[in-house]
């Protein structure tokens, strides 16, 4: 049953004294989670909606708490155009997670439903981003998005596949590699390690200007050298950009691939859902 967000309990009262103009905290740079990603996020587009602000709320350049803030609203009612899924925050009301995103008919930027009393129209299509299969048809899947085992949080919509040392990586969508890291073992391990695997981070241009990261976690060590893959290139759909391995905090080889929206120091920021084509 669907709980209609309303400013009437004590404990909205303390959060609208609380909360102010204050910004909600950003989530945690990435760290990369042992095993157990265009054409557009999922949205509902051109269906003009209201909303209220029933205190100030931050309204961010994209769908993430660590997204500069580009203006601040005041209590009122707005109108929005969009919404789609970006970082999960705790709704200010059901204390439930919520992923909504809703952006001002203005263009000025997203504002979270979570801080924000109005729902999108009924019968809103959901539409999810389709990529191209990493692995073009190896490996199974081991873990689906929202996996008890560590697709939760930050990597909540992320997808594991197992497969062998030196299986063949392939660019999920074409883009621009903005970071690298092909320093360590693939040796695998427990927490100790989980600031010790290789990846490879694509950056997308959404159809609606805003953007988009594909990762690529736990590949095997000397991928770069083996590809020739550097930062800033520019790679297509299907292209090689390394081999998965068994680097960093994980329990058996596999690929660990994910589509995010980066953190404003440009680290792993929340995950969004994303559907690979053929696979999931």
């Amino acid at each position: 049953m669907k709980i209609k967000k309303r400013f009437t309990s004590a404990i909205a009262a303390v959060f609208l004294v609380s909360l102010g103009s204050v910004s909600i905290n950003a989530i945690s740079a990435f760290s990369p989670l042992p095993q157990t990603a265009q054409a557009q996020t999922t949205y509902c587009k051109n269906r003009s909606f209201t909303a209220k602000a029933l205190f100030k709320v931050n309204v961010r350049a994209d769908r993430s708490t660590s997204s500069p803030i580009v203006a601040v609203l005041n209590p009122g009612t707005y109108q929005f155009s969009t919404w789609e899924e970006g970082q999960s925050i705790p709704d200010s009301w059901t204390g439930q997670p919520d992923n909504k995103w809703y952006k001002l008919a203005d263009g000025r930027g997203w504002v979270a439903s979570a801080v924000i009393a109005g729902y999108p129209p009924q019968g809103c299509p959901i539409n999810v981003s389709v990529y191209q299969d990493p692995l073009k048809g190896k490996g199974t899947i081991t873990q689906r998005p929202g996996g008890a085992t560590s697709h939760t949080g930050r990597a909540q919509y992320a997808i594991d596949f197992g497969t062998p040392i030196g299986t063949p990586v392939y660019a999920m969508r074409a883009g621009t590699v903005v970071k690298l890291e092909d320093r360590f073992a693939d040796t695998g391990g427990g927490e100790a390690n989980k600031d010790k695997a290789n990846f490879i981070a694509i950056e997308h241009v959404e159809s609606n200007g805003s953007r988009v990261r594909s990762g690529y976690v736990h590949l095997q060590r000397g991928f770069i050298s083996k590809t020739g893959i550097k930062i800033g290139q520019q790679v297509q759909a299907g292209q090689l950009i390394g081999y998965s391995g068994n680097s960093g905090w994980s329990t058996n080889p596999h690929l660990h691939v994910e589509v995010h929206i980066p953190n404003a120091n440009g680290t792993f920021g929340q995950t969004i859902p994303f559907s690979i084509q053929g696979r999931y």
